[in-house]
């Protein structure tokens, strides 16, 4: 007689909803170090039937719990965008099995490698970046110095060591003579041990970390501002040019923006708007006191601005461009950085031309966003030079969710070498979502991959300024408050010369 399969989907489950809640928006992190102990410990034991169809379920719904925001722009996302990422747990379930049922391989050794393994493929395939394990434990800085080396993927790795160690225990405590009948018995010596090389780990990433963060020294940088308006998307979009800039003069006046005198001023993502119409010139608008007269001049201060830019290809043919431009002394262009990571269903339609159901899908998003996402992505790593107060630094420009992908900042740090990171952002698409929460540690991890300060500007929240080595130094907050509030980002950005294994 076969066994069940429901007890195999239902622990598989249990165990996915624990990693979930683990995630913001709950944001439950011990849970991180127990979650995987229920299906663990029920298929290390002996072999069950339905691992694949058992773990999909439970992924699927981690998935769509971890991209909830996507729901914001169209819900039927939510449930489409998580079956992209089923093949990969696929790989998982035949990994497991073969590992520890067929080869007779302990649990502490095949799970860790098969989840870590097909986090990597999911990740580099997909770019579905945001749901690897280590992101649970971002509060912990001195492991997060691990991500210098191994991105996520040394976090993840250690957590689920002592998922699987705890599970042996487990294993060994309730079915002490099941275990013993196993053709490769689990003691309690070897449970003990498990839990022992789990409990190293921890402590030798604790030490690293610590040793790394005490090591690490920086320069003084120029000093930042960035300008928080909290503009509702839904607002920014149905408002004048007019009023949704003012908003942005009124929150530079009220958090003392002159006062602190910036080397660079920095706006979110498509704030700027009055260059959206073809032909228009961005430094002839800056020069008229309303749009730009107020921005920081004089001695080479720069402006950061975020906006989107159209080009006539042929009559009746126009390609959309989402710009990161530099303006100096309040007057003069720069450098315009084009947004090379495009976000699918909001900036552009992941389907090619000529592909079938490609028009009910374009007007299904439509129907929920409101318009049709036709933008252009860039095709190379934008940047600037600063030179106010006797010092020159470079920096480099990133635009909005580019934040999450490691690829993204290590070849904008391979082609522009940077002495600092600016991102822009817009997240007033996702509302107060977890969105916000899933890009705000993301960008931690980002500063120590490529070992550079992050300053990160976002329309609605969370707006950070991160140093090389990942804390937090400043954020726009309210009351405690970091989403939907409006302020001032104030930082004087931390150097660093070093370099990563990555960079």
């Amino acid at each position: 007689m076969k066994p069940p399969i429901l007890p195999h989907l239902a622990l598989a489950t249990l165990s996915l909803l624990l990693v979930s809640a683990a995630f913001h928006p709950l944001d439950l992190w011990p849970l991180g170090w127990i979650a995987f102990v229920p299906w663990m410990a029920y298929h290390e034991l002996r072999k069950r039937r339905g691992t694949a169809r058992a773990l999909m379920l439970g992924y699927f719904l981690h998935f769509a719990y971890v991209l909830m925001w996507v729901g914001w722009v169209a819900w039927p996302l939510v449930l489409m965008i998580p079956l992209l990422g089923l093949p990969f747990v696929w790989i998982l379930a035949r990994f497991a099995d073969r590992g520890v049922h067929k080869l007779g391989l302990p649990g502490i050794v095949v799970y860790p490698l098969a989840i870590v393994t097909t986090e990597v493929l999911r990740d580099q395939v997909l770019g579905l970046t945001w749901s690897s394990v280590g992101y649970t434990q971002w509060r912990w800085i001195e492991g997060v110095q691990s991500a210098s080396v191994f991105r996520v993927y040394a976090m993840s790795w250690v957590i689920l060591v002592a998922n699987a160690a705890l599970a042996r225990l487990w294993l060994v405590w309730r079915h002490g003579e099941a275990c013993a009948a196993r053709s490769a018995p689990i003691t309690a010596r070897s449970a003990r041990w498990g839990l022992l090389v789990a409990a190293a780990l921890v402590a030798v990433m604790h030490i690293a970390g610590m040793i790394r963060i005490a090591a690490a020294e920086f320069e003084e940088g120029p000093r930042a501002v960035g300008v928080q308006a909290s503009i509702p998307q839904k607002a920014k979009m149905r408002k004048s040019p007019r009023d949704t800039w003012r908003r942005q003069k009124e929150t530079w006046d009220l958090g003392g923006g002159a006062a602190f005198d910036p080397d660079l001023l920095v706006f979110a993502e498509t704030s700027f708007r009055p260059v959206h119409l073809p032909g228009e010139s961005l430094e002839s608008r800056v020069e008229i006191p309303f749009w730009g007269g107020w921005f920081p001049r004089g001695r080479g201060q720069q402006t950061v601005l975020g906006y989107v830019k159209t080009r006539v290809i042929s009559p009746g043919e126009m390609e959309k461009f989402n710009i990161a431009g530099v303006v100096a002394d309040g007057r003069t262009l720069v450098t315009e950085s084009r947004k090379r990571k495009l976000v699918p269903f909001g900036e552009y339609i992941p389907v090619p031309e000529g592909f079938p159901g490609r028009d009910a899908l374009i007007d299904l998003v439509e129907s929920f966003a409101g318009y049709v996402p036709n933008q252009t992505p860039g095709t190379s790593f934008g940047g600037a030079t600063l030179e106010t107060r006797d010092h020159r630094w470079h920096y480099g420009l990133n635009v909005c969710y580019e934040m999450v992908f490691p690829p993204e900042l290590l070849g904008l740090m391979r082609a522009r070498n940077p002495d600092f990171i600016v991102n822009i952002s817009n997240d007033g698409w996702y509302g107060e979502s977890n969105e916000l929460d899933l890009v705000h540690v993301a960008t931690r991890f980002r500063a120590v991959e490529t070992g550079r300060a992050i300053f990160r500007v976002s329309n609605t929240g969370i707006s950070t300024s991160v140093d090389p080595i990942g804390r937090y130094r400043s954020t726009v907050e309210v009351d405690g408050v970091r989403k939907s509030v409006r302020g001032l980002l104030k930082d004087t950005i931390p150097v660093a010369r070093g370099t990563t294994v990555w960079v």
